[in-house]
């Protein structure tokens, strides 16, 4: 999905997300059956709690108008940082946040469960990838947040080290009821015998 994006430095899309919903009673002829974001800021770095994060969005706004403003915003809060090359995560519920802005169209979503990998990509340079299911809302002027749908999410990304840039991304994904709060977050992938990720509601959220 990079293209073979060989550094962060000087690349036009430094992460590829690509985004799903899933119609399961309803298909319009021409509703869009894919979203496709490509964030031109990526940024990695380990929270207070010991917590790989990661930030990344992209701002266009052509005209200076609020119909031409596209906003899309993503933050991944996982486990302990990869201790050698690489780890792989569970993603629970608390793992991602995401808001995106289209003209007069507002979204935001949340992960349910899936998987996500993390590796160190030479000097301060951090890849990952990660698909899960999750859950989108729609915000209307008059209902508020409304049209609650499944999605399914994938994307993938090399982010620089950079919490100073990258924590504003996280704490704008958790506005309005997005915030994570004390619940438990992604993990390092269990073993076989370990179970599965956790699925069901977003506590917390506001996102049912």
């Amino acid at each position: 999905m990079l293209g073979g994006c060989a550094g962060v430095a000087g690349c036009a899309a430094p992460a590829a997300v690509t985004v799903m919903p899933v119609r399961l009673q309803k298909l319009g002829p021409a509703s869009p059956l894919l979203h496709e974001f490509r964030p031109t800021a990526c940024y990695a770095w380990v929270n207070d709690a010991g917590e790989l994060c990661v930030g990344m969005n992209v701002r266009k706004q052509a005209f200076r108008t609020a119909f031409d403003r596209e906003e899309f915003h993503l933050s991944l809060v996982l486990g302990p940082p990869p201790a050698g090359e690489g780890r792989t995560y569970v993603v629970t519920q608390q793992t991602v946040r995401a808001r995106t802005h289209d003209g007069l169209t507002h979204t935001r979503f949340a992960s349910l469960e899936g998987v996500a990998l993390a590796w160190k990509d030479g000097p301060g340079r951090l890849s990952g990838r990660f698909q899960f299911r999750g859950i989108e809302q729609s915000y209307l002027v008059v209902m508020g947040w409304t049209n609650t749908r499944q999605i399914l999410c994938v994307g993938e990304f090399k982010a620089r080290w950079d919490r100073e840039r990258g924590e504003p991304i996280l704490r704008h994904t958790e506005k309005d009821g997005m915030a994570r709060g004390q619940y438990p977050r992604s993990r390092p992938a269990p073993r076989p015998d370990e179970g599965k990720a956790s699925s069901g509601g977003i506590p917390g959220s506001g996102v049912n």
